[in-house]
């Protein structure tokens, strides 16, 4: 499910104001900032920049919710340069899970690595899947280095694998109006107080 309006609509007043407040937290500038600096060896060096000029760098934040089970998989890629920060939540109700993270890769000339999951990679790290943990990488793909990131095929398991995925694109669509928005009306909620 997409963090937008739209999907929202289908859904209970309780957990449509659950999520768009979460859109509106997580995507929220202090997070961004906060983030960005965390990432900014590798934002410095994709932007061309100093990290005192990360706040300068457009960057327009999208949700979604994905659930996946035993077989899914995907192969070791970089992100396309639309996207400029990928950060993941992931949502499992105990430590069960906790090896069926995002996997982070290098390239690899050994000939055994052809032959298994994924072909050609060697397994840098793998994120751990569990309970209050995230995830979160400056999306680099040129000639120099490549941010590749994937999931060998997820072995069986009796449970979902949930996760929200957050991304920081470097354009614009219709849905960040409606954060603006919901931020707006979030703002025009909260009671305030004069300090005497």
């Amino acid at each position: 499910m997409t963090l937008c309006e739209s999907s929202f609509e289908s859904l209970p007043t309780s957990d449509h104001r659950l999520w768009a407040t979460v859109r509106a937290a997580i995507g929220c500038t202090e997070i961004r900032d906060a983030i960005f600096f965390k990432l900014a060896k590798g934002l410095c060096r994709r932007f061309k920049i100093n990290s005192n000029e990360l706040r300068k760098v457009p960057a327009f934040p999208r949700g979604q919710l994905y659930s996946e089970t035993e077989g899914y998989r995907i192969a070791p890629h970089p992100d396309t340069r639309e996207k400029i920060v990928t950060m993941q939540f992931a949502f499992p109700s105990d430590h069960s899970l906790a090896g069926v993270g995002t996997e982070f890769y290098t390239r690899s000339v050994n000939p055994m690595h052809l032959l298994r999951e994924p072909r050609g990679f060697s397994i840098a790290k793998t994120m751990p899947f569990l309970p209050n943990h995230a995830y979160a990488f400056s999306v680099l793909n040129d000639f120099g280095m490549k941010s590749w990131h994937g999931r060998s095929t997820i072995p069986p398991m009796d449970r979902v694998r949930n996760t929200l995925l957050h991304i920081w694109y470097s354009e614009a669509d219709e849905t960040d109006r409606e954060l603006v928005a919901y931020r707006q009306f979030i703002q025009s909620q909260v009671p305030v107080r004069k300090i005497a």
